[in-house]
């Protein structure tokens, strides 16, 4: 008995000893996992405390950029504002220089000879030059100021049409290209659009055309479409009817590459461009504008060395109440062939003969002028 009592003892006092070391082992776990979950902790809190940081920068970056697009915003208003401004102030002298300009290149006395009269010729076309330049500036400061407004009326095709032919007929016949313009059976004979927005965007387009086209033909397109645009221009999407009107050349073409650039402000093909064909890149910046403005789109499609074609996109009927409200140009880009150039003045016939015409304008250079060729 004594000697199972020992066994049962010493078996009992190990099975307590391994217990104990069981316990002494979970005990030793359970503290490294104690101290695993405080760095972790900690570590969280530390994670808590970057993020916390870095949100705040965020915030402050996000101020900050907010405070300078503040401030871009209102330097391009009052810069918009200024050339707005500065444009009308120079377009005052220059439209009496082209006046007297004018009437020296006619000579109408003939008291001045060959090179004189040529003399007047160039400062007319540097004038006019100078003139269409500081229309543009003019027009893209009132688009990028939001200045432009939409003034809608019922526009008859027939006569658009015939308009631009008898302007740029001129000149095709002296480039020595083929001119036409064609308007599909399905096209009404009148849309309620912008005429002064509408022709503006054509003549620019069509100046191009001439510009860069050396041997050929122009020819611009007007029909119905149902494809083409964008799904972003909304007014276009949820038209019932939209016009299509295509102006296509055979000129120098275009690179993909630069397809989207010369819609830019100031941005042309690339720097060849502007050093041969001149033009300081403002006419399909504003054209793209303005035909935002009217509810469209305008897309270019072009193969260098064949020519290009430009399609302009408008929702028949009203433009779109949400159509963009601002505004703006790639320059009117002809030779020496500007669409105004034959446009009749009004005088050739002598309305105001055996007539008294006051004229009333605060500044005498005006005056000067128009007195001088009333006078005639």
């Amino acid at each position: 008995n004594t000697i199972e009592a020992n066994t049962l003892t010493e078996t009992l006092l190990e099975q307590s000893q391994s217990q104990a070391e069981e316990l002494r082992s979970q005990q030793e776990e359970l503290r490294e996992s104690n101290e695993d979950l405080g760095r972790q902790a900690t570590l969280l809190a530390e994670q808590n405390i970057e993020a916390e940081r870095k949100n705040q920068e965020v915030e402050q970056s996000k101020r900050l950029v907010e405070e300078k697009a503040g401030q871009l915003a209102v330097s391009s208003k009052y810069k918009s504002e200024f050339i707005a401004n500065m444009s009308h102030e120079l377009r005052t002298p220059l439209n009496s220089l082209l006046i007297l300009a004018e009437q020296l290149a006619d000579n109408p006395d003939h008291t001045m000879t060959d090179a004189q009269v040529e003399y007047a010729s160039v400062i007319l076309a540097s004038g006019r030059d100078l003139l269409g330049l500081l229309n543009g500036l003019l027009d893209l400061a009132k688009a990028e100021s939001g200045t432009i407004t939409v003034e809608t009326a019922d526009v008859s095709v027939a006569q658009l049409r015939s308009a631009l032919l008898r302007e740029f007929e001129p000149v095709a016949e002296e480039l020595g290209l083929g001119y036409s313009i064609d308007v599909a059976p399905n096209v009404p004979d009148e849309i309620v659009t912008d005429p002064q927005r509408l022709r503006q965007i054509l003549k620019n387009l069509l100046a191009n055309a001439f510009k860069f086209t050396e041997h050929g033909h122009v020819h611009l397109q007007v029909g119905l479409a149902d494809r083409g645009w964008s799904p972003e221009t909304h007014p276009l999407v949820t038209a019932s009817s939209v016009l299509a009107i295509s102006v296509s050349d055979t000129g120098i073409g275009i690179r993909a590459e630069e397809q989207q650039r010369i819609f830019e402000a100031f941005a042309q093909g690339d720097g060849t461009t502007a050093r041969i064909y001149g033009g300081t890149g403002l006419g399909l910046s504003i054209s793209r504008e303005l035909i935002g403005l009217l509810g469209g789109e305008i897309t270019v499609a072009s193969t260098p060395g064949r020519g290009s074609t430009f399609t302009v996109y408008l929702p028949l009927g009203r433009p779109a109440t949400d159509a963009p409200t601002e505004g703006a140009a790639r320059s009117t880009r002809m030779r020496d062939a500007r669409p105004d150039r034959g446009e009749h003045n009004g005088l050739d016939d002598h309305p105001f003969e055996g007539m008294k015409v006051l004229v009333v304008d605060d500044d005498y250079r005006n005056v000067f002028a128009l007195t001088a060729i009333l006078e005639r």
